[in-house]
């Protein structure tokens, strides 16, 4: 398959909630006087239970540290920590909040609306004039369609967006419409919303080209100083020394801080404190700074205005901005909850608002990830309820119903075949006798049987599947989930998952180019010396592998011609998200990858390392050097002289970085016996290397 490297982890679907009846219950009953949770009697009960729940939160083996927050009205009634970090943790440790930036991306766009500066369905090209695209339907973009996820942008389209501290290179935001002006669009604008980082990179040129400010200091006089909000800041500004650091397998120092470039995407760093005093302008009764029309516009269903699964329990429904506006297990409650969910390398972050209780719940982490975040929130939310009088006895655990003997109708064999999300494929097996198997080719067989009402259900009763034929004329695997964590309760989903894929026949001519391609690696030649992605993920880069389970695929990309291939799926909701579009060129002999914007150079063009080689130079161009390693250098010591700005990265034959000088030092280093070496840095930067 083609394996791409996902941007700031993938932003795992946040799955939300405790637990609930397995039948749709009544609006929960309010008491008519509710008991403020401020007091002392409320307050002493919800911060041992919470305190309590934080700490064993803490203690899983991926999370580092957590801190949490709830705000009533216009008071952060409780807030706290728990877990390990090489600074003592306070209430001022300091966060990245990766996603949850949108929401001061879309809170910014609301407040220009508001303020006649700029109209939501307006097309976005009238206000930006440098934004243009090789596709004429990019003149439908609307800032609405930017908020909920539906402009029809591929996804992730800023290199070197994400920087160990220290050189905070802001380029990649600075090119981003240049990056767009070359690039088609996936889906008709407004057709279907699908997670989109992009669309709010595109949202924070919009608010600075229509407010004549950056957008630190837009948000900055905007909404933290209004808000008290003292301990949020971008990379521009930079977190301070009080941040939360992220342990890592083998390394007792855990990762320095990493600067997210694409701030109204992901950038924000922040407290559980200010996040919770941020919370107060989307609530019924917070300050004027947003108007009662722009929240109620911000929580409003947009994820209806295109395709998109029948509604079930969901914690992915978006609005202007939220991952949902309809979360469970609340929904059940008759009490709406908004969601916004972050992931990025190191840090985690959820808020959750009740806008017409005025509650929030906010928690952020180092380690883990935004769904634990998510529950734990909502745990809060909910004790906090039953502290104040609201009845909750109705909640119980969901599973789906199976129906005795059922009988599958034959026509459902119809839908065995190929699948695919924006990234991988699945082959999708289906018996007569009502058996079905999903193979990932990643994870272990999925089984399957089936439950009547046209669905299979797992053996757990955890997971249901059933198959949509939609209006556009694509076919859907629609998954839906009730999956517990025994710590935390249960969690909802409810996605299209992927999508049926016909076969591509090519010519042989077509299908001879591909064949050579097959199984090679292409190595990124765009990242600075201290993007995070020479680390994080491993070695880098693209590697092509045609697709044995359906002709004329590389990977989920359909193979378009010699020289193009790219992923066509339509999914809503995250299966669909940064699709991908491939195209090679040859420059002197050698062929390049162009992926979106990420440059590679083919693995038959780099050059094996030497123990003669003593001196690296970075080209007038900036592209990273690389190197192969193989017999000669094996279990040799490795000793380079760095220039400024500069660093180099190993990677063994399985693709693990096992040395990155940016984080280890210049070294020495034992060389692998297999595996590969790239040196980054500025134009014309020299690394003087020995061998001994």
């Amino acid at each position: 398959m083609l394996k791409i490297r996902l941007k700031k982890a993938s932003l795992a679907l946040a799955l939300a909630a405790l637990s609930a009846t397995a039948m749709p219950v009544m609006a929960v009953t309010q008491p008519a006087t509710p008991e403020s949770v401020q007091s002392s009697r409320a307050l002493a009960e919800l911060s041992r239970y919470v305190q309590e729940m934080a700490r064993k939160v803490a203690l899983r083996p991926n999370f580092s540290s957590l801190q949490y927050a709830l705000i009533e009205n216009n008071t952060v009634v409780l807030s706290g920590y728990a877990g390990e970090n090489d600074t003592p943790l306070d209430h001022e440790t300091v966060y990245a909040i990766g996603s949850v930036s949108k929401m001061f991306g879309a809170a910014s766009v609301m407040k220009l609306v508001q303020d006649g500066k700029l109209d939501l369905d307006t097309p976005i090209y009238q206000y930006l004039p440098d934004f243009r695209m090789a596709d004429p339907r990019y003149q439908q973009i609307t800032a609405r369609m930017l908020l909920n996820h539906s402009a029809g942008l591929r996804g992730d389209d800023v290199i070197n967006d994400s920087l160990f501290m220290g050189d905070n290179n802001t380029k990649g935001y600075e090119y981003f419409l240049d990056t767009l002006a070359l690039q088609t669009l996936n889906a008709d604008p407004g057709a279907f919303s699908v997670y989109c980082n992009s669309c709010f990179t595109l949202a924070e040129k919009l608010v600075e080209q229509v407010s004549g400010q950056s957008f630190t200091d837009y948000i900055q006089s905007s909404f933290n100083e209004p808000l008290g909000m003292r301990h949020t800041s971008t990379p521009v500004q930079g977190p301070g020394d009080n941040y939360a650091r992220l342990k890592w397998p083998g390394r007792d120092g855990g990762l320095p801080w990493i600067h997210y470039n694409v701030i109204a995407s992901g950038g924000v760093n922040s407290t559980a404190e200010d996040m919770a005093k941020f919370a107060r302008l989307f609530m019924q009764d917070g300050p004027d700074l947003l108007s009662p029309q722009s929240r109620e516009a911000m929580q409003a269903p947009e994820y209806l205005r295109g395709f998109w699964p029948e509604d079930r329990d969901d914690s992915g429904n978006y609005g202007l901005g939220w991952d949902s506006v309809k979360l469970y297990p609340f929904n059940d409650l008759g009490i709406q909850a908004l969601a916004k969910g972050g992931d990025i390398s190191a840090h985690h972050a959820i808020l959750v608002v009740l806008p017409k209780l005025n509650m929030a719940a906010v928690v952020l982490s180092a380690g883990g990830n935004s769904g634990t975040n998510q529950l734990m929130a909502t745990r809060i939310l909910l004790k906090a309820l039953e502290l104040k009088g609201f009845d909750l006895s109705a909640l119980s655990t969901k599973s789906f119903p199976v129906e005795a003997g059922a009988s599958m109708p034959p026509h459902l064999l119809s839908y065995a075949g190929v699948y695919g999300d924006s990234g991988s494929l699945m082959q999708v097996d289906i018996q007569a006798n009502g058996a079905l198997r999903i193979e990932t080719g990643t994870q272990e067989t999925e089984h399957y049987q089936y439950a009547g009402q046209m669905g299979f259900v797992d053996a757990k009763r955890a997971i249901r599947i059933e198959f949509v034929e939609a209006a556009n004329g694509h076919t859907y695997l629609w998954d839906r989930r009730y999956e517990m964590d025994k710590g935390l309760g249960q969690n909802a989903e409810s996605a299209y998952r992927a999508q049926k894929l016909p076969p591509n026949l090519l010519d042989e001519a077509t299908q001879a180019v591909w064949a050579q391609r097959d199984g090679l690696r292409y190595f990124p030649l765009k990242y600075l010396y201290n993007s995070e992605y020479y680390f994080v993920d491993g070695l880098p880069g693209a590697k092509l592998a045609l697709s044995k389970e359906l002709a004329g695929y590389v990977g989920a990309l359909r193979i378009r011609d010699a020289y193009t291939a790219a992923s066509e799926v339509q999914i809503p909701g995250q299966a669909g998200r940064e699709t991908q579009h491939a195209s090679f060129e040859l420059h002197d002999g050698q062929e390049y990858l162009l992926l979106n914007n990420d440059l590679m150079l083919s693995e038959q063009a780099i050059p094996t390392l030497s123990t003669k080689t003593s001196r690296v130079q970075i080209g007038t161009n900036g592209f990273a050097q690389w190197f192969l390693l193989g017999d000669q250098t094996a279990e040799q010591t490795l000793n380079v002289t760095l220039a400024a700005k500069s660093a180099y990265a190993v990677y063994d034959k399985e693709g693990a970085c096992v040395h990155y000088s940016l984080l280890d030092g210049a070294g020495p280093v034992r060389l692998p016996k297999k595996g590969s070496i790239v040196f980054a840095g500025s134009p014309a930067a020299v690394f003087e290397l020995s061998i001994p």
